[in-house]
């Protein structure tokens, strides 16, 4: 599983309550989801937090621009001074994990998404969070434990299903990984990665096997998927 760098930014702006107008909400959203464009995005929330000092949640906005931009330190006094002014705020706490984890504070990291499930147990972000901090200190069954908790809040999430299914393989269990993937391919059947992701798995069960029918079903497998594959390429 690719390390992964928690960027939080994008499911903050749409996700946290603000008090905005709509207009203003619309700015913030369309210009950081539609181009990317940091800069303009710090512009209008610097714009309006000088209209809303007190409103916490466009300091965990801002926190959270801040640290996809790798400037933790500001990212940091954001976060902190939401937690100031809101004490307890599950969002401030998340953007804070993600800060301290990007920062290779681990522990810290997992004490803060800990502690905004315990606030908020029914928030699935939160426990991918904490699956990509314990997925970078190597605790792949702690991982995995995390994302089947967030699956069973958003059982039709395919990212959440792929990356559970990725930390099974590190885990060697292949045939979990399958069921991850086959569900992947039940929300969208013509995913060419997920078929390209299920014949892998078939190959690393034919050689992990010692039993020649099982090995020779299961690179039969792997030959159909890859045949599904040039099928979607040439569509």
């Amino acid at each position: 599983m690719k390390t992964m760098r928690i960027n939080i930014a994008a499911v903050l702006l749409l996700l946290l309550p603000v008090s905005l107008s709509p207009q203003e909400t619309e700015s913030l959203q369309s210009v950081y989801i539609k181009t990317g464009k940091y800069f303009e995005v710090l512009n209008d929330l610097n714009r309006v937090i000088a209209l809303n000092p007190h409103d916490a949640s466009l300091y965990v906005r801002r926190a959270g621009i801040y640290n996809d931009l790798g400037e933790y330190g500001k990212a940091s006094h954001d976060a902190d001074y939401a937690l100031q002014l809101k004490p307890d705020y599950p969002d401030a706490l998340v953007i804070r994990g993600a800060i301290y984890c990007n920062t290779g504070n681990y522990e810290e990291s997992l004490e803060c998404f800990g502690k905004a499930i315990r606030i908020d147990p029914r928030n699935h972000t939160y426990y991918l969070g904490r699956s990509v901090v314990h997925e970078r200190m190597k605790n792949y069954r702690e991982a995995a434990d995390d994302l089947t908790n967030a699956l069973e809040l958003d059982s039709q999430n395919k990212s959440l299903y792929e990356s559970r299914a990725l930390l099974y393989i590190k885990l060697g269990e292949y045939h979990a990984a399958l069921n991850d993937f086959t569900e992947c391919l039940k929300i969208d059947p013509e995913d060419m990665a997920m078929h390209k992701q299920l014949a892998t798995v078939y190959y690393l069960l034919a050689e992990k096997t010692e039993d020649a029918v099982l090995k020779e079903e299961y690179i039969q497998k792997a030959l159909e998927e890859f045949i599904i594959v040039e099928r979607l390429e040439n569509l």
